[in-house]
């Protein structure tokens, strides 16, 4: 079985700081390997690098919102296999909707 690599694309520190932890360990038991982006371009040039299986997506991202973002991985052939989870502290049921219905697997 293959190592997942997961990319974590978030902005907000603490919640940086909490993937890093919690995905770091993982990573050292050799279950995964992880990337964080801080914003959409970053998260571009990473998927560019990386072979990438599931992205954890923040919704509030500075410059390119995380739905707009989620749209766009979905429009591409290539990156629809991605599983992508939302986790955001936005709880509108509008917001739930929208992501999902974008393509989202789940939302947290």
């Amino acid at each position: 079985m293959s190592r997942q690599h997961i990319l974590v694309v978030e902005d907000h520190p603490d919640m940086i700081g909490f993937y890093d932890r919690l995905l770091r360990q993982a990573s050292q038991k050799g279950h995964l390997s992880y990337s964080l982006a801080r914003t959409v371009p970053e998260a571009r040039g990473i998927l560019k690098r990386e072979t990438i299986d599931i992205i954890i997506l923040d919704l509030m991202l500075p410059g390119i919102s995380g739905l707009d973002f989620l749209r766009e991985l979905r429009a591409c052939p290539e990156r629809r296999a991605i599983l992508i989870i939302v986790v955001t502290a936005r709880c509108l049921a509008q917001d739930c909707a929208e992501a999902l219905a974008a393509g989202a697997a789940d939302f947290l």
